[in-house]
């Protein structure tokens, strides 16, 4: 096990170590980079759950950075013993092989969101899914702390300033409060109802 300051890199993609490794307290973020330097945010990940499971299983190079976001505990377990116990315990075998295709399907559906969804739809689509994590009060949704406007830019495929450009829209039209660290969608439903139904989310 191991802390990890808030800002320090984890992994790095093509990094060629194996290990599996679970956060035991923290978060950490999942991302990449476009040859032309665009940052892409995968995922990110909160206590209890875990990363690098690709590599420790398959002996491939990372895929992807990871960052602790906060102050981070990690553990540790060596591809080779990860390998025994999957030998060993068809359960947890089955369990990973759950997580594995959860993650897989998140991905297609991200890829299919790219390709048939505008910038601003994948926006409403993002939202609506940080929305079922945050906060409830009556009708409403906290999202807090809410991730930065460059952060949802790069969870979408988009950009800071069309990012700025649409929460302010989505603010004038009544749907979205936007404060000190947070987004407050006014009407969950509404907002579901009016700008999100009928897309993957």
């Amino acid at each position: 096990m191991c802390r990890v300051p808030k800002g320090t890199q984890i992994l790095s993609a093509k990094d060629d170590t194996k290990d599996l490794f679970f956060i035991l307290e923290g978060r950490a973020q999942v991302k990449n980079y476009s040859r032309n330097g665009r940052e892409l945010i995968y995922s990110e990940i909160g206590s209890g759950g875990l990363f690098g499971e690709f590599a420790a299983i398959d002996g491939m190079p990372r895929a992807a950075d990871v960052w602790a976001l906060e102050d981070t505990i990690v553990a540790r377990l060596g591809s080779a013993d990860l390998l025994l116990l999957m030998r060993e315990h068809f359960v947890l075998a089955l369990e990973l092989l759950k997580l594995l295709t959860a993650k897989s399907r998140a991905l297609s559906d991200g890829l299919l969101q790219r390709i048939v969804l505008s910038a601003h739809n994948r926006m409403h689509v993002e939202l609506a899914r940080l929305a079922v994590d945050g906060q409830h009060a009556g009708a409403s949704a906290i999202i807090s702390p809410a991730p930065t406007h460059y952060e949802i830019a790069a969870r979408v495929g988009s950009h800071r300033e069309a990012v700025t450009k649409e929460l302010n829209r989505l603010e004038a039209q009544g749907y979205v409060q936007l404060g000190r660290g947070q987004i407050v969608i006014v009407d969950e439903q509404r907002f579901r109802s009016d700008l999100v139904d009928g897309f993957l989310v």
